[in-house]
């Protein structure tokens, strides 16, 4: 079975809440691979340059592993999370409006509405204030489970190079 990145949030889409894959948006797959690069330039420098080698063949697996989790910790993830603001934070199609239900509207909202439609006028459309509502962005999705996010990425690296083909 061909494995994929897959990471589910909900949006917004023409008043229909539907599922979407974060990996499926473009400029968001282009950053990652830019990530990917980024680090297989610094492990190859940190190969070249540090006492990885300890004799004819033999690699200091220990060394490699501490770089690849400083470099998880501290230089990945801030470059996946400012990626991820770049490209999910506070855009509107990647919101989605949370209100309590039954909706509760203000009695300043439904005098002003029933004037409105008292006036004989044709309303298609209108905003109503709501007093409890929540604005939620895909970015704030993610960033309750951003620890999550990143180790899934990062364990799953790999699959970023399956961009190239798409």
């Amino acid at each position: 079975m061909e494995k994929h990145l897959e990471y589910f949030t909900f949006v917004e889409n023409n008043g229909e809440i539907k599922s979407y894959n974060i990996f499926n948006n473009l400029k968001f797959r282009r950053g990652l691979l830019e990530i990917y690069e980024d680090y297989k330039k610094e492990y190859m420098k940190y190969l070249k340059s540090a006492e990885v080698v300890k004799g004819e063949g033999l690699i200091n697996e220990e060394l490699i592993t501490t770089f690849k989790e400083a470099y998880k910790k501290n230089i990945f993830k801030q470059k996946l999370v400012n990626e991820l603001r770049y490209c999910f934070w506070g855009k509107c199609e990647y919101e989605t409006i949370i209100a309590d239900w039954p909706t509760m509207v203000a009695k300043k909202e439904v005098v002003r509405l029933s004037e409105e439609l008292s006036n004989n006028k044709i309303i298609y459309r209108t905003t109503v204030d709501l007093d409890i509502k929540r604005k939620v962005s895909v970015y704030d999705y993610i960033a309750l489970n951003l620890d999550i996010f990143v180790d899934y990425v990062w364990n799953n690296i790999d699959l970023v190079k399956e961009f190239d083909n798409d």
